[in-house]
């Protein structure tokens, strides 16, 4: 698509660049494990589907050790996962896709007032031509 100098692109104003190569380096780790492993069938798998597996095992299994500790630990790794991991890359994520619709409406508005101001110059070119072609009509006729 050919571009126009009087529009941007949305990602020229969120586009800021990192201090330090390890903070962008995380922030594209960030990114990534954002959008590709929170919504995936891996993690829907470990957070829903194992806990409803090993509930029939802790109901019916006999009072041992093994089966405490075991739901000991899912019940910790599933809290801090949601607690420490999931629910602040989630809301990275909003903040994220805030940004670029705040940088889109941003775009929007100097393409839509860059539009507005060439059509009132060309309604006001229009004017002067009609101004112009009714002076030479007038003065057509008075010659006549």
């Amino acid at each position: 698509m050919k571009t126009n100098p009087h529009v941007k692109h949305v990602n020229e104003l969120i586009e800021k660049k990192m201090k330090y190569w390890i903070l962008e380096g995380i922030d594209k780790f960030l990114d990534v494990m954002g959008e590709i492993a929170l919504p995936s069938i891996p993690h829907t798998l470990i957070a829903l589907i194992v806990p409803l597996i090993l509930v029939p095992y802790v109901l019916f299994s006999p009072n041992s050790d093994f089966t405490k500790i075991a739901v000991i630990l899912l019940t910790l790794f599933a809290q801090s996962w949601i607690q420490w991991w999931s629910l602040p890359s989630l809301q990275r994520l909003q903040v994220k896709a805030d940004a670029k619709r705040d940088a889109k409406a941003d775009v929007d508005h100097e393409a839509l007032t860059h539009i507005a101001n060439q059509v009132d110059k060309h309604d006001t070119d229009i004017n002067e031509v009609k101004t112009m072609l009714n002076d030479f009509i007038n003065e057509s006729r008075k010659e006549d």
